[in-house]
């Protein structure tokens, strides 16, 4: 009888390993943390498609994305009947980005001109505060009369243009 228990046990064991599924759901789903967004725009979470899986949001919806438009703290559950997987992500809409470093420029007349003092990341200049198209090439001021010009810049970052900002050459 203790020959028969165990081989039924052992058969048991067999059995249920080879039922066994394996988890299809992965560790992470964001490849970042946090994800800063343009102020007044929308944003798009996609979690992996798992075939068979149901997903639950922080926000109680279902489904392998969601839109937000607003500050916060999301995460999903993905279950695929095996095994649930969570996943976090912050995202922040940025209402505030910082204009470029802009220093005033003086120039003597039949002098060259030298680089405009102006730092940020993906920098763009106007010749006007509002409207036209930006131009990525830095403006070389002439020195061949005198008068001032000014030149309106912004910078790029993740996507948000700032506000521009003045410099007076």
């Amino acid at each position: 009888m203790k020959k028969r228990t165990s081989l039924l046990a052992i058969s048991l064991l067999l059995w249920f390993c080879s039922m066994a599924q394996p988890c299809t759901v992965p560790d992470s789903f964001f490849p970042d943390d946090t994800v800063v967004v343009c102020a007044g725009t929308t944003y798009q979470l996609n979690a992996p498609v798992v075939p068979g899986a149901t997903y639950i949001w922080s926000s109680t919806e279902a489904g392998n994305s969601i839109t937000v438009n607003v500050n916060g703290k999301y995460w999903v559950d993905i279950s695929d009947g095996v095994c649930m997987r969570t996943d976090t992500i912050v995202i922040l809409f940025n209402s505030f980005l910082l204009s470029p470093v802009i220093d005033n420029l003086k120039l003597c007349k039949g002098q060259p001109a030298r680089p405009l003092p102006v730092s940020g990341q993906s920098l763009l200049w106007y010749t006007d505060a509002m409207g036209g198209a930006g131009n990525a090439v830095l403006p070389v001021p002439s020195t061949a009369d005198t008068g001032h010009i000014t030149y309106w810049f912004s910078q790029t970052i993740r996507g948000c243009e700032s506000p521009r900002l003045p410099m007076e050459v």
